[in-house]
């Protein structure tokens, strides 16, 4: 694996920025409010189109422009870019004097953006306004819309949802996908949930107190389509949807953490939680649950504080990607915390790869501490890739990174088995975060994050203002998927006193950077390097702006170790194989002929006299041990041919085996005695086996048939005619019974040998207890005779 390592030395902390597959950022935004919601942000991606859309208060500047809104009141900006980071334009939505919730945005096949969320009273987006229901009479009764934009920013229409018993809870409206023209809404369902302009409504009951959820489908004109409660319980309960991701126009994946018995569907598929809070991820068609996978955890509390997300790959597979607590068993694989002494209050990441029938094809955790993934999404490379914080420190392939502040933004590619490819870091002193990811028929992802105060993103810079959050769009693009090649003069396992010199040949010219232990090697800046100093060695190169690590080459140097081997003198030729022992120190191999993962096979290897080596590294140095072992051979065993006996036969003396002393066994036998009454019909082994005077043995194995008395039966035959071919008689049973008769010959009836006539035919079954005959006739009629006159000629006409 490749890595990319970038480390810098800022006043009295480090700043890490790591990499495999040549991951650069090419370009960062910067925009900045005097108050950010640090989760509440959403970025998307759609052609040439890169939108970024939450919450601010007071002002949000995009360079020249800015948006304003009251001090005390937290309204919605959208801003669009381009793919180069050329900043087009940005508009405000909501209200100026009463509460706006941001929830996120989706973008459609045509570039029209869809911003949903809450809202209190009035939204305005340009000159179109969304009143409450007016059902709620406290100022802070909230209610849900989705807006739509066009591709330059103008709203075309929005849609309002509220609940007809009360205020819309927080979570009432959480996620908003689209495919084939279609819009999937959802969220929870703890009172009832309308659409101002239609009559279709969710009635639900808040005593007791109930936690459902409900999918409904508009068309991107805004016409309702449906609404319907896909998770259903009847007990206090917990569902938290983590992210719906539609398929088509009538299918959709749906992720998040549920606590208790649900049933999933108009299938009422069942769902049991337990009384933990559990991941659950699970496929609908319409409303019908095709399939559902819950998991368990071995934690007293919740398995994680927040709802699993999920993408879609290319191939049609699901990978979801949380975080969990101790351990996580998904379809019998487990995953544990890579720190078994923690808290179990301590969150790690974790990722499930399913195919599109729910089936888990990989289950991974990560050494990654952190109470959430914020987004996963997929590039055109098919790898999932995740974006989120860590705290603390990490290690991910060989790579140690360590926090500057509280956290740090990550961003984690995955291959197909859920290995990480790469990862990226960012971030300073404070609390930092990647909060949204998009990409868009490319490797290039684009992802949003928050830092406060002084900041690092890969060579960049940035001075936010400490205690405040400032909004950073960063986009990264591919260097290429080749790793550095690297070439060796010498072993990389050294005795005291040798050296070994590591070559780096990229394609094209560079510099370089080596380092030991991830620490730089001063001076040494040229593409080879001579070592005779234990440790892992890497190379950054530098070629064309884009950074990239090497792989990491461990070299060992220490003393030789005194290697001794003790074996059995000699084995013999049919023994069982073994586990070789006997080498010091122990931990070391075995090899030589016969040999296996460390077994000695004396068959394989052979008669004679066989050397077998034991090698022994300490880590550094290396030595081998030899020694011998004989294989003696086996004794030849003759057993000759056994013939069939009648099951009423008296007992038989075996006879005709040789080296003589050796001993008969199997079915029927006594000593050297066959009693085929006692061994019933039908074949059996006997075995005769001896050994000789030096131990080794050696078998031979012959299988006797018992014969019991058979009756004949002969089933009726088909007439024919004296022109029919040859017929193979197959109608005798017990088969194995010999055909005769007028024209039989080798068990098939030829009429033209038989001629006209009505003939008999015998079936007669023959053994050692007898033999028994049935009989049939066959009849061969005359074929008929046809003769034709001659014509007289005729002339034309």
């Amino acid at each position: 694996m490749k890595q990319l390592y970038k480390f810098l030395l800022i006043g009295f902390f480090t700043v890490a920025f790591s990499s495999s597959y040549g991951q650069r950022f090419e370009w960062m935004e910067i925009y900045s409010s005097s108050s950010f919601n640090s989760i509440n942000q959403a970025t998307a991606v759609y052609e040439n189109n890169v939108y970024v859309a939450g919450e601010f208060r007071t002002s949000v500047s995009f360079g020249s422009t800015v948006l304003n809104s009251s001090t005390n009141i937290t309204s919605i900006y959208v801003a669009n870019y381009d793919t180069l980071g050329n900043f087009r334009w940005a508009i405000k939505g909501g209200s100026d004097t009463d509460f706006d919730r941001f929830k996120g945005l989706e973008v459609d096949e045509y570039g029209n953006v869809y911003v949903f969320g809450e809202f209190t009273q009035v939204s305005n987006w340009g000159s179109i306004t969304l009143s409450t229901s007016g059902t709620g009479t406290s100022t802070f009764s909230r209610e849900g819309f989705i807006v739509k934009l066009n591709p330059s920013g103008v709203a075309q229409w929005i849609k309002g949802l509220y609940s007809p018993t009360g205020s819309f809870g927080f979570n009432d409206l959480q996620k908003v996908s689209i495919a084939d023209s279609t819009l999937f809404f959802g969220g929870n369902l703890t009172r009832g949930i309308a659409i101002q302009g239609s009559n279709i409504q969710l009635l639900q009951s808040i005593t007791p107190f109930l936690n459902n959820v409900y999918i409904g489908k508009l068309d991107l004109n805004g016409n309702v389509l449906s609404l319907d409660k896909i998770a259903n319980t009847s007990q206090s309960s917990t569902a938290t949807i983590g992210d719906i991701k539609a398929i088509d126009s009538n299918s959709f994946i749906l992720s998040g953490i549920f606590r208790n018995q649900y049933t999933f569907g108009s299938n009422n598929r069942p769902v049991n939680a337990g009384t933990q809070t559990i991941p659950v991820v699970a496929k609908f068609t319409g409303t019908i649950c095709d399939w559902a996978s819950t998991s368990t955890s071995s934690a007293t509390s919740t398995v994680s504080s927040s709802a699993p997300k999920l993408t879609l790959m290319n191939n049609g597979d699901i990978v979801l990607a949380g975080t969990f607590r101790t351990s996580l068993t998904i379809q019998g694989q487990t995953i544990t915390a890579p720190n078994a002494g923690a808290s179990t209050f301590t969150s790690y990441w974790y990722s499930a790869r399913f195919n599109s029938s729910g089936t888990l094809s990989f289950l991974k955790g990560y050494d990654i501490i952190s109470s959430t993934v914020n987004e996963i999404a997929t590039n055109s490379k098919d790898e999932a890739i995740a974006v989120g914080s860590f705290q603390d420190s990490l290690l991910i392939n060989g790579e140690k990174r360590i926090t500057n502040g509280s956290s740090d933004l990550l961003i984690l590619n995955l291959d197909d088995n859920q290995d990480i490819n790469w990862f990226q870091t960012g971030g300073g002193g404070n609390f930092d975060n990647g909060i949204s990811i998009s990409s868009y028929n490319s490797a290039n992802v684009f992802v949003l994050g928050i830092f406060n105060g002084l900041s690092q993103f890969g060579s960049t810079f940035f001075t936010g203002i400490n205690g405040q959050s400032t909004n950073i769009l960063l986009k990264m693009s591919e260097c290429g998927s080749s790793p550095i090649p690297l070439a060796f003069t010498g072993d990389t396992n050294l005795c005291q006193g040798q050296s070994v010199r590591i070559v780096a040949t990229p394609t094209s010219a560079s510099t370089f950077q080596w380092l030991n232990n991830n620490s730089v090697l001063t001076g040494e800046v040229y593409r080879d390097l001579l070592t005779s100093t234990s440790g892992n060695y890497s190379v950054v190169v530098n070629g064309a702006g884009c950074i990239d690590t090497s792989r990491i080459v461990p070299v060992t140097v220490g003393a030789p170790p005194t290697v001794t081997l003790t074996l059995p003198d000699t084995v013999c030729q049919f023994d069982s194989p073994f586990v070789l022992s006997g080498g010091l120190p122990l931990g070391g191999t075995y090899s030589g002929s016969g040999v296996s993962s460390n077994q000695f096979d004396p068959a394989v290897a052979g008669i004679g006299r066989q050397q077998i080596k034991y090698r022994f590294s300490n880590g550094g140095c290396a030595d081998s041990a030899f020694a011998f072992i004989y294989v003696k051979p086996a004794p030849a065993v003759f057993f000759a041919a056994l013939s069939n006996v009648c099951i009423t036969s008296s007992p038989i003396t075996l006879t005709n085996a040789f080296p003589m002393g050796g001993v008969f066994s199997g079915n029927g036998v006594s000593g050297n005695q066959f009693n085929p009454l006692v061994a019933g019909g039908g074949p059996h082994v006997i075995t005769y086996s001896y050994t000789d005077g030096s131990g080794c043995s050696a078998s031979r194995s012959r299988i006797i048939n018992v014969d019991t008395l058979e009756t004949a039966i002969f089933a009726v035959l088909p007439s024919f005619c004296t022109n029919n071919t040859a017929y193979i008689l197959n109608e005798g049973s017990p088969i194995g019974g010999v055909y005769q008769g007028t024209g039989v010959v080798n068990g098939m009836f030829d009429p033209s040998l038989s001629g006209a006539g009505t003939f008999t035919i015998n079936y007669i079954l023959s053994n050692q207890c007898g033999n028994d005959t049935a009989q049939q006739t066959i009849t061969v009629n005359p074929a008929p005779t046809v003769s034709l006159g001659t014509f007289a000629d005729l002339c034309e006409g």
